[in-house]
């Protein structure tokens, strides 16, 4: 299927199938597998198979396929029209291979890494680089009016934008005009060589706030200070890989984020229920779930296995819906519920408008959730969930059950290490 959600395959239906509702089976809530793979081929119909089905109902709805959330908006349409213009070659055969991979290595969060990838790339839509794909257009930066917006003049010797590098902790200067021999791509490639992680995060994170202060600008007429660029730059660099999977009192439907790195007990009178998937792409998708109460002490654990799952973010999404089920049935009341997840944490505050097939599933969640006295959702670090990490791992190569005693052996000395950390606290 391509990214659209249309087949490929070119084969022709076969049968009186209109809507993906023919393909349903509303009584058990399950696809029609000989009927689906009827009317695709074999690898469609693989892919068919594996997505998950809500089971809220909702209206249907038009879905965007080039964002993730599927609505709408002119910047992704803008993208979609660049990238059907050829852009420069990248060869992984020449010296840029290097390159490719040094930045691809660096811990700077994925955004940040995809900044430094289109700025070596020449994709990055400034003035000059739209101009040289035929559109035709003034070449004058809109932030200065005084210079051609290239991409070296765009994102760092626009006067607009000089003062935020100096001012930055870097205090890297590039006041004046920008020198002929100047090559922002080797800028970056001595950057990297120099495989200081601190500075390369620095620089990524700079990059990708000047140019969206620039589109700011540009696109909603939204002029940021040097002090608020530096501080989204400085945002950026504490929400990294190693910190979050991906993107928060009680109270109904809290999202809450919590950035402690270690696990942190519930309020009196609750239960918190930590959450995880272990996934890999095409493979059984392992859900884990573990229940503490306030003085750290292990109500129950559970395994799990299923299929369904096309992507990280979607198994987590299946993993809390499959947790908050048994939870329900436990009879709990008062929870929080803790997941290392921050795509699911971020889907979940804005699944009443999101139309992604996630955002459909997350939905099912939402609903659960209602089920309880008071609920919290919250976003940790993925040290403070490995007790569920564990778990998750654990269920792919265990049997699939839930425990009230005589717990898994592993799973006792996470428990005994996070109750001895909150002693030290």
């Amino acid at each position: 299927m391509a990214a659209g959600f249309k087949p490929l395959s070119g084969q022709q239906w076969r049968g009186s199938f209109s809507t993906v509702s023919d393909l349903l089976d509303g009584t058990l809530g399950r696809w029609k597998d000989d009927v689906v793979r009827q009317v695709f081929c074999a690898h469609e119909a693989s892919m068919v198979l594996s997505l998950p089905l809500p089971r809220t109902v909702t209206a249907d709805m038009l879905v965007w396929a080039a964002t993730d959330n599927g609505l709408f908006n002119t910047k992704s349409a803008y993208q979609l029209v660049l990238s059907s213009h050829d852009g420069p070659s990248t060869s992984m055969g020449d010296d840029r291979g290097g390159l490719w991979s040094s930045i691809w290595k660096t811990k700077s969060i994925p955004r940040c890494r995809d900044m430094m990838w289109r700025i070596c790339h020449g994709f990055l839509p400034t003035a000059v680089n739209l101009s040289r794909r035929g559109v035709d257009m003034d070449l004058l930066c809109p932030m200065c009016g005084e210079g051609n917006e290239t991409t070296t003049h765009a994102l760092l010797f626009c006067p607009a934008v000089a003062p935020i590098w100096f001012m930055s902790p870097l205090s890297f200067a590039f006041h004046g005009s920008q020198p002929a021999n100047f090559s922002m791509e080797a800028w970056l490639r001595t950057l990297l060589d120099q495989k200081d992680e601190w500075v390369i995060d620095k620089v990524s994170t700079l990059l990708y706030a000047i140019w969206a202060r620039r589109n700011l600008w540009v696109f909603d007429q939204r002029w940021l200070t040097l002090e608020q660029t530096l501080k989204r730059a400085a945002a950026m660099e504490v929400v990294k890989l190693d910190d979050f999977q991906g993107l928060g009192s009680a109270g109904l439907n809290i999202a809450q984020v919590d950035r402690q790195d270690v696990w942190q007990p519930p309020p009196r009178g609750s239960v918190k229920v930590n959450v995880d998937a272990s996934f890999k792409h095409g493979e059984v998708v392992g859900t884990g779930m573990v229940v503490r109460e306030a003085d750290g002490g292990l109500l129950l654990c559970a395994s799990g296995k299923m299929v369904g799952a096309l992507s990280a973010a979607m198994a987590e999404t299946m993993a809390l819906r499959w947790a908050l089920g048994l939870v329900l049935e436990m009879g709990n009341q008062w929870i929080v519920v803790e997941t290392d997840c921050a795509v699911l944490h971020s889907t979940w505050r804005s699944a009443h408008h999101d139309r992604s097939y996630l955002a459909a599933v997350v939905q099912d969640c939402v609903a659960l959730s209602t089920g309880f006295s008071s609920f919290s959702f919250v976003l940790v670090r993925r040290n403070a969930n490995r007790a569920a990490d564990y778990m998750a791992k654990f269920a792919l190569s265990n049997l699939c059950f839930v425990w009230f005693g005589n717990f898994p052996m592993g799973l006792e000395h996470i428990i005994a290490s996070d109750v001895s950390s909150l002693a030290n606290q």
